[in-house]
């Protein structure tokens, strides 16, 4: 687990490695991690980790390229092999800096696509007069770009960047907008011109002109790589070998497990390989919301602890809830109330001892990418990426059905019975209008095969990707790696190359799961299809902060930017209050405006 940042300069002056130490310094890492910066022509880039010598993992190759990174490399040997002949220096005790750097001048750009793991990299090539900015295709590892006057920059954190003196902060309209009705769009973050690099995708911030944007490119139907009966095997072959990989070789990894399918088996999977002898029994870490049963899931995963899966439990309701006094606001952007959870998470995960926390939070939404992809062939006319999946008239029917009629069932539906656009009571409506959040509230009913384009990454565009963002940070600060085997992307280009009848089922019901785990997860497990659900546990911490929330939105910071009708949004706290309304749509206002208050000096300058 790394931190990395750096800037060039597009005018005269020489870069000063003193303004990427400070950008470093704001970032999410333990007390005392070293800091390191490293001048290249018009750019310095800066790296700070854990590790006690993590500065020195700035490489600089013999043509003058720098790169910094923070990435775990999960294919290593197979790199280390296929670069022996263009780079004979490399060994076994080579780090993964060295391997990406000299990946990137053996195959220029397209080293990404060589790539598997989890990995933010920037490389400063002068000879070129160019940053070259690459995310893994999942974004498990963050890492934003953005300008000032004269300056082009990149960071982990977005808001890193705010602490270099050439830029200015300048609030996202669209997304504070998006923030505000539950969107958290994701496009970009809360600051206008800081975005991310977008996951599997490029970024080349240059010397001279703009930056220039590379979207990932979507993966290709194929046939699938065995019959139907081997389907099941072979997803949970690599799914074990993805949980293996992420554990560290004689290192250990704690799971948290909620109950649900993807963590318990990840964590059964995790399990299995520690009885045999291949890696350390893991750690299981578990929320409780005691008093809150919608929201609690032991019941749920007490066929794991009776197999031997040891389970710590979080106390969550005890935990601090959104506006509390005492709860984290970074500048990075509104925390959503998890943080005092996850702190609690953290103190169990240092406490056993483990290296990396293993996940399986969001790893369902990337699976809808791959039915989208076949709908999106059929509606372009792509039959011929198609026709290895037609073998006769049942197979044809079952490929209708799922890849396109039932998707233009839904269009009819929707064109029947479109409504207007509902709005919160206490948003105002010309902020809306303003920000274009109208618009985008009407492109998200638009029809599934037409307005969808599913690329190789869909859904981590969104929530999805704030909140794996979020997570890392998190667990950053005490250096522990975040890893979620679920979304290795050799897993994802598994499902693009199934069928499309089955790659329905995987998205819809997970079946391709649950038959991996027959003989693995206890049924009871393997089978549910509920799922706890989380507005109990939002509205008791908003019942327990109730008069936080009225001071905040009786004069909110909110009004002043033009976003919302102070009077409207007290009456509904007040009606939520009273036990007459639901209260989920006041969260994200809270939040929002507990982030302006708390960062109000940092942000004296802040525009719309």
């Amino acid at each position: 687990m790394a931190r990395i940042c750096g800037f060039v300069e597009l005018g005269l002056r020489s870069p000063d490695p003193a303004l990427a130490l400070e950008m470093v310094r704001g970032m999410a890492l333990p007390d005392g991690a070293p800091p390191a910066a490293l001048i290249c022509g018009s750019a310095v880039v800066c790296r700070a980790s854990a590790h006690p010598a993590g500065g020195e993992a700035i490489v600089e190759g013999a043509n003058g390229c720098v790169l910094v990174a923070d990435a775990v490399l999960d294919n290593r040997p197979e790199l280390l092999a296929r670069l022996r002949a263009a780079a004979p220096h490399l060994s076994s005790a080579s780090t993964d800096e060295q391997v990406l750097l000299a990946a990137y001048l053996h195959w220029g750009d397209d080293f990404v696509r060589r790539l598997l793991g989890d990995f933010a990299v920037a490389v400063h090539d002068p000879s070129r007069g160019l940053t070259l900015l690459a995310r893994d295709p999942m974004g498990m590892r963050p890492l934003y770009y953005g300008g000032g006057t004269h300056v082009a920059l990149f960071a982990s954190e977005a808001a890193s960047m705010l602490r270099h003196p050439a830029v200015r902060p300048a609030l996202d309209l669209s997304e504070a907008a998006d923030f505000l009705v539950g969107r958290c769009g994701g496009r970009t973050t809360l600051f206008r011109d800081l975005r991310p690099v977008p996951p599997g995708g490029l970024v080349i911030l240059r010397e001279e002109g703009d930056p220039e944007r590379i979207a990932p490119s979507r993966a290709d139907l194929r046939p699938p790589p065995g019959g139907p009966a081997g389907l099941a095997d072979a997803f949970r072959r690599l799914l074990e070998e993805a949980v293996a990989e992420r554990i560290p070789s004689g290192g250990k990894a704690a799971v948290l497990v909620s109950g649900g399918l993807d963590s318990s088996s990840i964590a059964v999977v995790a399990h299995g390989l520690a009885r045999k002898g291949q890696a350390t029994a893991p750690a299981g870490i578990q929320n409780v919301f005691r008093g809150l049963p919608a929201c609690d899931e032991r019941a749920w995963t007490q066929p794991l602890v009776d197999m031997g899966l040891s389970l710590q439990h979080v106390e969550a309701c005890d935990q601090l809830l959104p506006g509390s006094p005492e709860l984290e606001q970074g500048l990075e952007g509104p925390c959503l109330g998890w943080e005092g959870i996850a702190r609690a998470q953290c103190e169990h995960v240092l406490r056993c001892g483990a290296e990396v926390v293993l996940t399986g939070d969001c790893a369902a939404h990337h699976w809808v990418a791959a039915r989208d992809a076949a709908a999106r062939a059929l509606v372009e006319g792509r039959l011929g990426a198609l026709s290895w999946q037609v073998r006769d008239l049942p197979s044809l029917a079952g490929l209708l059905g799922p890849g396109l009629v039932e998707p233009l069932m839904h269009d009819l539906r929707l064109a029947v019975g479109r409504a207007g656009v509902s709005l919160p009571s206490w948003l105002d409506r010309g902020f809306a209008e303003q920000s274009g959040l109208i618009d985008r509230l009407r492109e998200d009913q638009r029809p599934r095969v037409i307005g969808r384009r599913p690329e190789h990454v869909a859904g981590l565009t969104g929530s999805v990707g704030r909140a794996i963002t979020w997570r890392n940070r998190q667990f950053s600060r005490l250096g522990v790696d975040l890893r979620c085997p679920l979304m290795d992307v050799r897993l994802v280009d598994f499902l693009h190359s199934l069928p499309v009848t089955d790659v329905h089922a995987a998205c819809e019901d997970r079946v391709i799961l649950r038959r991996a785990m027959a003989g693995l997860l206890p049924d009871s497990l393997r089978t549910r299809t509920a799922k706890a659900v989380f507005l109990p546990y939002i509205e008791h911490g908003l019942r327990v902060h109730g008069d936080a929330m009225l001071e905040a939105f009786r004069a909110p910071l909110l009004a002043d930017l033009g976003a919302v009708d102070a009077r409207r949004l007290t009456a509904a706290a007040e009606a939520f209050l009273a036990g007459s309304r639901k209260g989920y749509d006041l969260w994200m206002p809270l939040t929002l405006e507990r982030w302006l208050r708390r960062h109000g000096d940092d942000l004296r300058h802040i525009t719309l």
